[in-house]
């Protein structure tokens, strides 16, 4: 089956064609961390460091390969006919800390004895220092579950 500009048209059911959509977003994403890393960026906190061990010369590489990669994705997109997709940074972030809550939570003294027996140090030194940060990104998930009116 061919389109008017006689290119062939290709059949997806709308199940194939989120999965395709899914799957250029991953895509287009990873390119993004690559050339972050490429570049040599630092991680942002102090308890993970980046090893910049990247082979000589793959940044030079990178380059081409990602923009070609880039311009197959939109091809893709056309060709299926696939949708921009907006993101929520505040639903993303929103979602970020509520999972982090909920690690520190099973971080607990009152709760990591599946990991061995819990010395009473935890609870009075650990659980504090848990306890603050369980406040602070909280507070922060309160603030983008009910942002201020305008």
């Amino acid at each position: 089956m061919a389109d008017a500009a006689g290119r062939e048209r290709v059949v997806v059911t709308e199940g194939q064609r989120r999965h395709f959509a899914v799957l250029a977003v991953l895509l287009e994403e990873m390119l993004g961390e690559l050339e972050e890393f490429a570049a040599g960026a630092e991680a942002p906190g102090r308890l993970v460091t980046r090893q910049h061990d990247l082979p000589p010369g793959f940044g030079e590489l990178l380059a081409p390969a990602a923009t070609r990669v880039r311009d197959r994705l939109a091809r893709l997109a056309a060709i299926l006919e696939l949708e921009s997709r907006e993101r929520s940074d505040a639903r993303l972030a929103y979602a970020l800390l509520l999972t982090n809550v909920v690690r520190i939570e099973d971080a607990t003294s009152a709760k990591i004895s599946g990991y061995g027996e819990v010395h009473e140090s935890v609870a009075r030194v650990v659980d504090p220092l848990l306890g603050d940060i369980h406040h602070d990104l909280s507070a922060l998930a309160a603030r983008l579950r009910d942002p201020p009116s305008r």
